[in-house]
């Protein structure tokens, strides 16, 4: 579940490739584009990937539903995206979700090469 009072603020539309496995050549299958509603933050942050090593994250973005590490974010590719990811895909390095105090609902982060 989002947490409503912070999705207000999620104005930019991105579409999100989720990952789907090894392509067979060391690299991943991505699944059909889902779009998402996000607060994009361009900013520099040293981060630990899934493997422990530190690595530097440029932006780190809100988004209004759960997203998985190695997946890939775009933005402004218009109303129908290609199957596979652009060019300009950037890729999710990890993510975190901050829940409320309740713990019904969560505002949802990914931190991106």
């Amino acid at each position: 579940m989002t947490f409503t009072p912070w999705t207000r603020n999620m104005n930019e539309r991105v579409w999100y490739y989720p990952p789907a496995g090894n392509d067979g050549f060391g690299g991943l299958n991505y699944g059909d584009p889902e779009e998402r509603m996000c607060r994009w933050q361009d900013q520099i942050k040293l981060v630990r990937d899934a493997q422990g090593r530190e690595v530097t994250s440029a932006a780190v973005v809100y988004v209004n539903s759960p997203v998985q590490a190695e997946g890939l974010l775009v933005r402004n590719l218009g109303d129908y995206p290609e199957p596979t990811p652009p060019e300009t895909a950037r890729r999710i390095i990890i993510t975190g979700e901050s829940p409320s105090l309740d713990q019904t609902r969560a505002l949802h982060k990914a931190w991106m090469e």
